[in-house]
């Protein structure tokens, strides 16, 4: 597992699974949650669009967010990370331009799916950078008209 650097803010503590809500109630046992996720998912269409946003470091030098993996892809591994969570009161949380579940396909113009891990891509650029230009993938759903 790759290394995560402290200026990112706390990490979580399982870095290898980061379930989708309906994945999450898929795997309960209970048979409503399970309908009611069925539906959930099939009354949606999910677009997604690349943004490029700045992210800056706070006071304490950190950005306030924990990432890990976006899912492993036979043709680019494990190279791309997901934001997991924006810690209340951190920079990030102030400057409000990622979100939970937003992909980091790029750094600076570097793209991490071109044999470079996030990691390794932020571990080469100068210590201590007060900004990144980040290149994001998020994905929305958007509610399906109903056929009446």
């Amino acid at each position: 597992m790759a290394h995560i650097p402290e200026f990112l803010g706390n990490t979580p503590t399982n870095h290898h699974f980061a379930p989708r809500l309906w994945d999450t109630m898929m795997q309960q046992d209970d048979p409503v949650a399970k309908r009611l996720a069925s539906a959930a998912r099939d009354s949606m269409v999910w677009t997604q669009e690349t943004l490029t946003v700045f992210v800056c470091r706070g006071p304490d030098g950190t950005i306030g967010v924990e990432l890990g993996p976006a899912g492993v892809t036979p043709e680019h591994g494990d190279l791309h990370v997901m934001v997991h969570k924006i810690h209340a009161g951190s920079r990030a949380a102030e400057e409000g331009v990622l979100r939970p579940c937003d992909v980091i396909v790029g750094v600076d113009g570097i793209n991490c799916g071109e044999g470079a891990t996030f990691f390794e891509v932020m571990a080469d650029l100068p210590p201590n950078k007060p900004y990144y230009e980040w290149t994001i993938r998020r994905s929305t759903a958007v509610p399906t008209p109903r056929a009446n």
